[in-house]
């Protein structure tokens, strides 16, 4: 059995305050809105976050997000990644732009 581990970083900046974007993080029907898994099902893995690498300034955020995993025997790999979750954070910025948030 092979493992590999991959690390992605994506660097974002949103036109949401640093409250906005923490409680679409923190709120779990907040949540649930935009961190969706493949195919809009649930997310797979730890959904755990950190926010040491996040910042505001003039009502924008800018966050760095760092996607840590593992893949086994060549089933998965971090390829298709970046592309899921610059969708996810898509969504992200329009949850956390909307006033009802």
């Amino acid at each position: 059995m092979s493992v590999v581990p991959e690390t992605i970083t994506l660097d974002r900046h949103h036109p949401a305050s640093l409250e906005r974007v923490f409680r679409a993080f923190a709120d779990p029907a907040a949540k649930a809105r935009w961190f969706r898994g493949p195919e809009g099902g649930d997310p797979q893995g730890e959904t755990t976050f950190d926010f040491r690498e996040t910042s505001a300034a003039g009502g924008r955020t800018h966050l760095v997000l760092t996607d840590q995993g593992v893949y086994l025997d060549g089933r998965d790999s971090a390829k298709a990644r970046p592309s899921g979750i610059d969708a996810q954070l898509a969504l992200l910025a329009e949850v956390a732009g909307r006033d009802q948030l």
